[in-house]
């Protein structure tokens, strides 16, 4: 018999910009510039609709402008005039988002992020027992041109101290082992009042799971790495 439980189904939003930036790729590489070119209006015109991008809006949005940027000699000669400005009111939207974004650093707290991630009980369990990594911030001060996260330039938000001893807290409950503090950030940009990641690391001693961070120890935070290095975290 087929197995109709549904309680493990991620319902997620049509990935409009996802689909938009496979199919802006496929039309350069197969040559069908005209095509290319409306694909890349109707990206731009979504962009300017939306009241503020989510972080996985801006990183498809910096891929599909990447793309631009690889195919732009081919463009140049096979599109209109117009391209170009299209082109140009994209970057100032980017531009202009990092700037709001990241001129008023928010933290977030527990209740809010797991409303916001819309799971039943059965899903949220499944994240917590399952998840090898943990995004303590969004946005990094680094901003690798290399990053395979996609990261986004300048720190945006981080979650508060609470909320992190809350989630790996959860993990626990769940027994999940071993975790990463990583992913499209880097943790020692993490702090929320006087806190650090030391203060994190030595809090999760105390739980009975295994936890690493990977570090390309932003400008300023050397002595935060000799503090980390001292205590063997």
């Amino acid at each position: 018999m087929k197995n109709t439980d549904t309680r493990y189904i991620i319902k997620l939003p049509p990935p409009f910009l996802e689909q938009k930036k496979n199919e802006f790729l496929a039309a350069l590489y197969e040559r069908k510039f005209q095509a290319a070119e409306q694909i890349y209006i109707d990206i731009v015109s979504h962009a300017k609709a939306l009241s503020k991008f989510s972080e996985n809006d801006e990183k498809l949005l910096n891929q599909i402008q990447g793309t631009f940027k690889k195919f732009k000699p081919l463009l140049s000669k096979n599109v209109s005039s117009k391209f170009k400005e299209y082109n140009n009111h994209l970057k100032k939207l980017i531009l202009t988002y990092i700037k709001n974004s990241s001129a008023n650093i928010q933290h977030v707290d527990f209740l809010n992020w797991e409303v916001k991630l819309g799971l039943n009980s059965h899903q949220k369990e499944l994240v917590y027992k399952t998840a090898m990594t943990f995004q303590l911030s969004s946005g990094c001060s680094n901003f690798c041109r290399r990053c395979n996260e996609w990261a986004l330039p300048k720190i945006r938000s981080h979650f508060s101290y609470q909320a992190i001893l809350k989630i790996i807290d959860h993990m626990v409950d769940q027994k999940n082992d071993e975790i990463s503090l990583y992913g499209a950030s880097d943790p020692l940009d993490w702090k929320h009042d006087n806190k650090t990641i030391f203060n994190v690391l030595q809090k999760i001693k105390k739980f009975p799971i295994e936890c690493s961070i990977l570090t390309k120890v932003p400008k300023g935070k050397e002595p935060l790495l000799k503090t980390l290095i001292k205590h063997k975290a």
